[in-house]
């Protein structure tokens, strides 16, 4: 059921933000629970739908526990993300909403430094950053659901791994031109704005955070 998925999705995902933004432990066992009975559903031969978010919502619990210190669970999660989202992705070739995942776990495998991937070969997992800017480029200039969030994905990976925070500073206002009422956005604006020596526009963003409850 394609409500029941896009629901899954975007609780997840709530969830995940509102954790990795506030680092909030007393909330941290509640959302786990939450995760564990959306990842016990048996994937195999579902649609390509559910593959999407059953990659989606383990990618999402990667960073969850690696930000709550579970570095195992973590390093499990983003392993059975990237089998997952890979085994879709070749499934269906134009399938568009998975190469936001497949792009992201690019950037994430491909920005590894040279001395784990020995690591990585164990867990038998590859990527580029080029490669995962390509997906995520491919994503964002579609008319997908996800097109949004690939060009904030896409600003972040070039500000914070790629070290050009200027260009990921100009995409970031691009999108807040446009959603001038999200808090979050204003609030990773903010950060890029900072990496990038901005303090005056990171201080005005930051400014407007405490103007509004909307939002985390």
């Amino acid at each position: 059921d394609e409500t029941v998925v896009e629901g899954a999705y975007v609780a997840s995902l709530a969830e995940t933000i509102e954790l990795l933004v506030t680092e909030d432990n007393s909330k941290f066992t509640e959302y786990e629970g939450r995760f564990q009975k959306r990842v016990d559903k048996n994937i195999k031969g579902s649609p390509r739908d559910y593959q999407f978010v059953q990659a989606e919502i383990r990618l999402h619990w990667a960073f969850v526990y690696l930000k709550f210190g579970h570095e195992l669970d973590a390093a499990l999660n983003l392993r059975q993300a990237y089998q997952i989202a890979f085994a879709c992705k070749e499934k269906f070739p134009d399938y568009i909403p998975i190469r936001k995942t497949t792009g992201l776990l690019q950037v994430i495998v491909g920005s590894v430094p040279d001395k784990y991937n020995w690591v990585l070969s164990l867990l038998n997992m590859t990527g580029s950053v080029a490669g995962g800017l390509a997906d995520l480029n491919e994503v964002s200039l579609s008319s997908s659901h996800f097109a949004q969030e690939s060009k904030i994905l896409f600003a972040l990976v070039e500000g914070f791994i790629l070290s050009r925070p200027e260009s990921a500073f100009e995409h970031m206002q691009q999108i807040l031109a446009v959603n001038k009422e999200t808090r979050l956005l204003r609030f990773l604006s903010a950060s890029l704005a900072l990496k990038n020596s901005q303090n005056e526009a990171a201080l005005e963003l930051l400014d407007d955070l405490a103007t509004s409850d909307d939002g985390i």
